[in-house]
């Protein structure tokens, strides 16, 4: 596995590990059952480059983060008549993690850059 493939798998990891953590102190119930149930995949190009992360959870956990169902949709949700709060475990963790990620990935892929131009000149002056 490329390094590159490696550090998007270790990320993956990662996120998830987030996840479980995030929803264990939001008081979402059964956090750790459902963080058990959280799965990744790592699509790599003809290349073997990352092309696609996939992200798998219950799907019922979308609408805890959302703060919605039993009833109560998007709209009303914020109304106060209504239990149901938002807990978003997914939602802004995914967002900043995808950051991180990028910021990674522009290291990693620069690092290469350089000693690929290096390797070029060193075996040009042989």
């Amino acid at each position: 596995m490329s390094t590159i493939n490696q550090t998007v798998a270790d990320w993956a990891e990662k996120v998830l590990d987030i996840w479980g953590e995030r929803m264990s102190v939001l008081g979402i119930s059964n956090a750790e059952s459902h963080a058990n149930s959280f799965v990744h995949t790592v699509i790599t190009a003809a290349g073997g480059d990352p092309a696609k992360v996939n992200f798998m959870f219950e799907y019922i956990l979308k609408f805890t983060d959302m703060g919605v169902g039993r009833g109560v949709n998007f709209a009303m949700r914020g109304q106060t008549n209504t239990n149901r709060k938002q807990k978003q475990w997914l939602t802004k963790t995914f967002l900043l993690e995808v950051k991180k990620l990028s910021n990674i990935l522009a290291k990693e892929y620069a690092h290469s850059g350089v000693l690929y131009i290096k390797e070029g000149i060193e075996a040009k002056n042989q």
